[in-house]
């Protein structure tokens, strides 16, 4: 079932490992090495988000690992949610 009113956020779209073709969502230069969903999870509390966890969920382009993701509740654009966080994971 779809989610509607809750924005998706995995840790792969900030994964210095990843090309963006292959689903990183920021610049090299905001980007980390292996990030997990903790970090996710510390930079949306920090942030003061609404936000539910599933530690279940798989990245679709990386389906045999179990990275889970971030639901967060919708309030600003995704794209800029993910800038939030990225500027957070660089610290």
């Amino acid at each position: 079932m779809k989610r509607r009113d809750f924005i998706i956020i995995w840790p792969q779209y900030f994964d210095k490992t990843f090309s963006r073709a292959e689903g990183r969502r920021v610049p090299l230069k905001y980007a980390v090495d292996n990030p997990s969903l903790s970090d996710l999870i510390k930079a949306a509390s920090t942030l003061r988000y609404s936000f539910e966890v599933d530690r279940d969920a798989r990245y679709p382009n990386c389906w045999w690992v179990e990275s889970g993701r971030l639901l967060i509740k919708k309030s600003v654009s995704k794209s800029e949610i993910i800038k939030k966080i990225s500027r957070l994971l660089i610290r």
